[in-house]
């Protein structure tokens, strides 16, 4: 395997200092040509191998547990043993036994909590993984809601969990699933390999250097330095007090960088283990699944197996149901169309075909409803223009420069304003924004109103300026709340895409009822991001997101598609359409 810059200059080094030691242990004369015994300088050569290496740049711990807990980094993170230690063979030289009283004080240093997280460690059970068994606890002494991460080897059923952040109430957790005693089987020594992004909220966990299908609760967070708090390894702090690993632990470091999935590989195989590659392809081809047997719209097939593998896709019936997942109904009164769709799963020359029988449903005959605008709606009740015009008045009265505040906040962009109370100071921010800008360009429609036209026009200029130029994203708030959903999870969230429906409804509402062009240009981007997103979505994931909340992306997309003639909206929209319910509405079922 192709080195690169993670391992660069081990292999010279640890070459050169066993050359040390060959010709140390051949004897050596000195100035008076007397050959010296050099045995014990052999053994010491030996032992230090591991220790002198040179150790890439974004190592920021390397413990090799040569008879201590040292620091092989250039930062010097030495830890202390609560009591003295037991050291065992280990994988590459001695390992460190943790007796489920043991434990290492690391110190405080805040360079072992970094924003980009890579831990690395060889783990060996001796059978006696019970209850909870804390690898790291990197944060606050007594308090799991702290600054850091911690990552446990947790229960029977969940062998690894990563912990990470700070939150109110749980923190964002990252796991595997499955029988602890198959993960870590007794006497065998297991690699395992952890990853967090505090800028993507992502992470991955490796066994042996396999990715393993992860799972996520509870809102994104991030990793922050916390210099005033010691961090352990073995146990959960002392005011805790408990979960002490039992477990030989060999190779232990961290970096501040997200290594991927090559770099693993090369740490797993850095002391002779072979990298089986077969075992993506089966780990991959046992949890590849379509969660549906019948479509109407087109779905996103997966290309990326959870392990690594590629996938490529076959279909039986290209015209109806695309390898790229596009479908194409039968006409009405036409017969459903049955499609096998054949998976490819391929890694490293290793290949594997899994078949789904697949129904793609005929259109069905109804009535087209036909859209009428709003200039075809007169008011002539006295009632109804007096409500009129209080709603025009009550819109003249709202500051739209505090509706546009949170917005400001996102996008960067300067603002004395203040934000206004209740939902515009919650995790719907920017909801009444949409609303709002919908309602004046509506209320603009109907009125003539000078001042209603000029107070549209200023939001849609200053919701330009807060565009993201790169994504086209746009918003209140922070992206993360949209992977949240797409991950099930509604922790310290409310409902993002019903705001996101609102903002772009009110958008089109600018462009088709005051002619604002600028507006259309935005929600034409805002648009492209829609579809940036959805389109990495596999099936179970929308469908998750369709569980959830998804507020009526379809309505405003399709609206937003008949202006813009893009395939994106259009492919975006059908996203959101949760065909399930329309049916049932179609046929009569309340």
């Amino acid at each position: 395997m192709k080195k690169n810059g993670l391992l660069r200059g081990l292999t010279a080094t640890a070459v050169s200092l066993m050359m040390c030691a060959v010709l140390v242990a051949c004897g050596a004369k000195g100035d008076d040509g007397v050959t010296t015994d050099t045995t014990t300088q052999t053994k010491e050569a030996e032992t230090t191998t591991k220790t002198l290496e040179k150790q890439p740049a974004s190592m920021v711990l390397g413990l090799s547990f040569e008879g201590n807990v040292e620091d092989k980094s250039s930062l010097g993170n030495n830890g202390t043993l609560n009591k003295a230690g037991t050291y065992v063979e280990g994988v590459n030289g001695q390992a460190l036994y943790l007796d489920g009283a043991t434990y290492i004080d690391l110190g405080s240093s805040g360079e072992l909590q970094p924003e980009k997280l890579t831990f690395v460690t060889w783990i060996k059970s001796d059978g006696g993984l019970n209850g909870e068994h804390m690898i790291t606890w990197f944060k606050p002494n007594g308090n799991y809601q702290g600054e850091g991460w911690y990552l446990s080897c947790l229960d029977n059923n969940t062998p690894l969990k990563l912990s990470v952040g700070k939150s109110a109430g749980q923190p964002m957790e990252i796991f595997v699933s499955g029988s602890r005693e198959a993960f870590f089987p007794k006497g065998e020594w297991v690699h395992i390999a952890v990853t967090y992004d505090s800028t993507t909220h992502t992470a991955a966990i490796y066994r042996n250097g396999i990715a393993q299908a992860v799972q996520y609760i509870n809102a994104v967070s991030e990793i922050s330095a916390d210099e005033s708090s010691n961090k352990y390894i073995g146990f959960n702090s002392p005011k805790y007090n408990g979960g002490f690993a039992r477990m030989a632990l060999d190779e232990l470091e961290i970096h501040n960088a997200v290594l991927n999935a090559e770099e693993v590989v090369e740490l797993y195989t850095r002391y002779g283990a072979e990298f089986d590659s077969a075992q993506v392809v089966e780990n991959d081809y046992n949890s590849l699944a379509i969660s549906i047997t019948s479509v109407k719209s087109d779905i996103v097939l997966p290309v990326k197996g959870a392990s690594g593998s590629e996938i490529t896709w076959k279909s039986s019936d290209e015209a109806v149901f695309s390898s790229t997942g596009k479908v194409t109904r039968p006409a009405a009164g036409k017969n459903d169309a049955l499609v096998t769709l054949t998976a490819g799963i391929t890694y490293a020359g290793h290949t594997k075909e899994k078949t789904f029988k697949i129904c793609v449903e005929a259109m069905p005959s109804f009535t087209d409803l036909e859209y009428f605008p709003m200039d075809a709606v007169e008011l002539l009740n006295d009632y109804e223009l007096n409500a009129f015009k209080l709603e025009v008045d009550y819109l003249k009265a709202l500051d739209a420069d505090r509706l546009l505040k949170g917005f400001c906040n996102i996008g960067g962009v300067k603002s004395t304003a203040s934000l206004y109370g209740g939902w515009e100071n919650s995790a719907i921010k920017g909801h009444t924004l949409g609303h709002y800008l919908s309602a004046v360009a509506q209320a603009y429609a109907m009125s003539g109103d000078a001042e209603l036209l000029a107070t549209s026009n200023h939001i849609v200029e200053v919701l330009a300026q807060c565009q993201n130029a790169t994504t086209g994203y746009l918003a209140a708030i922070p992206e993360s709340h949209y992977t949240q959903i797409e991950r099930g999870n509604t922790a310290g969230t409310w409902v993002p895409w019903y705001t996101m429906h609102k903002v772009m409804a009110g958008l089109i509402d600018a462009y088709e009822l005051t002619g604002n062009e600028q507006a259309l240009t935005v929600a034409f981007k805002l648009g492209d991001w829609v579809y940036s997103r959805t389109s990495t979505w596999s099936a179970a994931t929308q469908t998750t997101v369709l569980n959830v909340e998804y507020g009526g992306m379809n309505d405003c997309l399709y609206q937003l598609y008949s202006h813009t003639k893009s395939d994106k909206h259009l492919q975006a929209a059908h996203s959101f359409d949760e065909m399930t319910l329309f049916e049932s509405l179609f046929n009569g079922d309340d």
